[in-house]
């Protein structure tokens, strides 16, 4: 089984991408990252076929909360995907409970990369969440990876 994104062919440069980033981070091969299974083009989309999760962190804290010993497995298993990610050179800078998705077998999976960007060069850029940015996000400072070590403590602090 998997889960279907459907996004428009846009003729923006800039849209088209936050697609293709997304694509290469997700055909990358790490347990705790979304994998891309398939990519079809048809009519004026792109179809995107990918792991398929049982529901995002949000959704089980909008029902019923979640145990500490949960918010633990979740925090080691985000931390385990944005090293992965920074250790290629990639940042998330949108990371929230409603993006990162919990499996059957309690496995934890960082989805979402289009606001992902290369660590490589400077960034300044005003994007993501505002609840979980980064002060020098906000500012619009030059920022690193840091920046998702803070979304992920904001993050943590929504779980518990």
């Amino acid at each position: 089984q998997v889960a279907i994104k459907r996004c428009k062919l846009d003729p923006d440069r800039t849209y088209r991408a936050a697609i293709l980033r997304e694509l290469k981070i997700m055909s990358g091969n790490h347990a705790n990252l979304i994998q891309l299974k398939e990519v079809t083009v048809w009519r004026d989309a792109i179809w995107i076929a990918m792991d398929l999760m049982r529901c995002s962190v949000f959704a089980v804290l909008c029902r019923r909360g979640m145990p500490e010993d949960h918010t633990i497995l979740v925090a080691r298993q985000t931390i385990l995907a944005l090293e992965h990610l920074h250790s290629k050179g990639v940042l998330h800078r949108d990371l929230k409970c409603e993006n990162l998705l919990l499996g059957w077998q309690g496995q934890v999976k960082l989805a979402d990369f289009g606001l992902s960007a290369r660590v490589a060069r400077p960034q300044r850029d005003r994007l993501g969440t505002s609840k979980w940015m980064a002060p020098e996000v906000i500012r619009q400072d030059h920022y690193n990876e840091k920046i998702d070590m803070w979304s992920l403590g904001i993050t943590l602090i929504e779980m518990m």
